[in-house]
């Protein structure tokens, strides 16, 4: 199962002097990051680095519950994906527009045609 949580990586300081927020997805023994739009200052972390703006952290906390919403909603699929193709999956629009034919396209091309009568079809 998918583990989350938010933070910052010490050494990625910005030239201005803040630190973009990651969060940490652990999935299948890999680590990705997923990055957020949020950045802290000095002030807002503490010295070991850890988010202590308690505001920050409840946006924080909402968007993982997201997250580990989406990763449910898969139910056992969840385990087939890779760390790479679920922190794909969470970063992708909810209202991304399908394009049917390509989808269904590249799905018959997937398909082995050897002695099942299916005529392959070409890009």
């Amino acid at each position: 199962m998918a583990t989350f949580q938010a933070g910052i990586n010490e050494d990625d300081k910005n030239n201005n002097g803040t630190w973009r927020v990651r969060i940490r997805l652990y999935h299948n023994k890999i680590t990705k990051y997923i990055p957020t739009h949020h950045y802290v200052t000095k002030g807002q972390i503490t010295k070991k680095f850890d988010i202590k703006d308690q505001f920050l952290i409840d946006i924080l906390d909402d968007t993982i519950k997201g997250y580990r919403k989406k990763v449910s909603a898969l139910g056992i699929q969840a385990a087939s994906f890779t760390c790479e193709e679920l922190r794909e999956y969470l970063q992708r629009d909810e209202h991304q527009k399908i394009d049917y034919f390509a989808f269904a396209k590249d799905l018959i091309n997937k398909i082995s045609t050897k002695g099942t009568g299916v005529m392959q079809i070409l890009p």
